[in-house]
């Protein structure tokens, strides 16, 4: 069998435990999504992708997602930047890893075009699943609430 070795901060994304569980923390909080004005799910990167389809293929999750590249993402053969449910207008930002801000920062001025904003981020990283995990608010980043998985 052929491993992919990967860095220790996203060893997440290759473990089908780790992402069910995060799905099913997340599948949870749609309610409380839903009472924030949240219409949908905003991702960037790969890491995002594994989250955001993984909730779409589960049949009751209700919340579409769109999906930002990254700058220097050059896999795109159609150039688009944005994709995804763009009618939405409020969005929940979920990503693993708040360091410098410029993945925030740079989703924000990719969605402002299409008239969508980030209302909330939601954070996960690679220790809240050794634990229940809850939504703790923990910090405002841009402007944005910010709450960790923890």
């Amino acid at each position: 069998m052929f491993h992919i070795k990967a860095p220790n901060y996203a060893a997440w994304k290759y473990s089908p435990e780790r992402i069910q569980k995060l799905t099913k923390f997340l599948l949870s909080k749609q309610g409380w999504l839903k009472k924030q004005g949240i219409e949908g799910v905003v991702v960037s990167g790969t890491s995002g992708l594994v989250i955001a389809a993984a909730l779409a293929v589960n049949p009751h999750w209700k919340l579409p997602y769109i999906y930002v590249r990254k700058p220097n993402d050059i896999s795109n053969s159609h150039g688009y930047c944005v994709e995804g449910a763009l009618g939405v207008k409020n969005v929940v930002f979920i990503d693993d890893l708040i360091a410098s801000g410029d993945t925030l920062r740079h989703t924000k001025e990719s969605l402002k075009e299409h008239h969508v904003t980030i209302k909330l981020c939601v954070l996960y990283g690679d220790l809240w699943y050794a634990k229940e995990p809850s939504l703790t608010p923990v910090m405002s980043q841009q402007g944005v609430p910010v709450f960790n998985i923890e």
